[in-house]
């Protein structure tokens, strides 16, 4: 999204409409769809899929959590820290186990069925979650975000971009735009 006003600087007679993907709304009218999937994604031959980034996680939290809870929460084990969920508590309990931390549960702190929503939370300094880090870049260079361990998650995820009507230019210029963006390429 902080990329997007280049794309409007590039073509600007180009209209975007956003929609956001919620249960109930149909996405069949779009041109093209942005989504996370784990795997490779399987389309029709008329259109063009395209995978723009990874969607690996690491567990981070915001400068602000961080500091407030430095004195209660071993960062390095984060079994004292308040988790927060993205769907499910599934990418923690994957993670935990990775971790080697088999007999903990991650069975506390809210479960978010919006990734804004949990965006919202790590950011008011709530706990800490599993970050996309393709998805927060400046974030963690700035240091508002904190990533708090090596050990990644969700490492078999990517974002993807199918252009449903690659034969319209507008289409085709958003997904050049887009895939330029990323040393992933076309």
């Amino acid at each position: 999204m902080p990329k997007l006003q280049g794309f409007q600087r590039l073509c600007p007679n180009v209209r975007l409409h956003l929609v956001y993907a919620v249960p109930g709304v149909s996405l069949e009218g779009a041109d093209i769809v942005i989504q996370a999937h784990k795997g490779v994604v399987d389309i029709p031959a008329n259109q063009v899929t395209v995978r723009l980034m990874h969607g690996i996680t690491y567990p981070a939290c915001s400068r602000g959590y961080f500091e407030k809870a430095k004195k209660s929460v071993d960062f390095a084990t984060i079994d004292s820290g308040e988790l927060l969920h993205d769907e499910t508590m599934e990418v923690w309990t994957q993670w935990m186990r990775a971790a080697g931390r088999i007999t903990f549960s991650p069975d506390r702190g809210p479960i978010y069925q919006d990734f804004n929503l949990l965006a919202a939370a790590i950011f008011a300094g709530q706990g800490i979650a599993q970050c996309p880090v393709a998805l927060f870049e400046r974030e963690i260079q700035s240091g508002s975000l904190i990533l708090l361990s090596g050990r990644p998650a969700n490492e078999d995820k990517s974002y993807w971009m199918t252009l449903r009507r690659p034969d319209k230019p507008a289409c085709r210029q958003f997904g050049d735009w887009a895939t330029s963006l990323t040393d992933l390429g076309a």
